[in-house]
């Protein structure tokens, strides 16, 4: 009986559906999600402007174009990669409340508290994400 009593009231543990992590610990990870939010959204506005199609007459040059050319793929990229860690954190902000946020989907074991600061959109725990 104390060992599940100890289970019941040690904050950040996984039991029965029940994520318990702290208000503390979740008020910060709100307002480092928020942050994130308010940072990949700049980040967007940035990369839309820089990912915009080149005109011929804007670079001279065969070599200058392909070089040009590259680079704009690299931003389309991280304009890509952007908007989706901009859903991933807006999907956690919505349910960091819910009983299985912060429960790797893969195993069903709890997230570290410490890898969901580093990485609020994680969904996967350390060990499932290497496989």
């Amino acid at each position: 009986v104390s060992l599940l009593m100890n289970l019941l009231v040690t904050p950040g543990l996984y039991l029965a559906g029940i994520n318990f992590m702290t208000k503390p610990q979740k008020n910060k990870l709100t307002r480092k999600i928020a942050v994130e939010i308010n940072k990949v959204k700049k980040e967007i506005i940035s990369f839309n402007e820089s990912a915009k199609a080149i005109a011929p007459e804007e670079v001279s040059g065969r070599f200058a174009r392909i070089k040009a050319i590259k680079s704009k793929s690299l931003e389309v990229f991280a304009l890509r990669e952007a908007k989706m860690k901009l859903n991933k954190l807006e999907r956690a902000l919505i349910k960091i409340d819910s009983n299985d946020f912060g429960i790797c989907f893969i195993c069903e074991k709890p997230i570290p508290f410490e890898r969901i600061m580093v990485m609020p959109e994680t969904t996967r725990c350390k060990g499932c994400e290497n496989e």
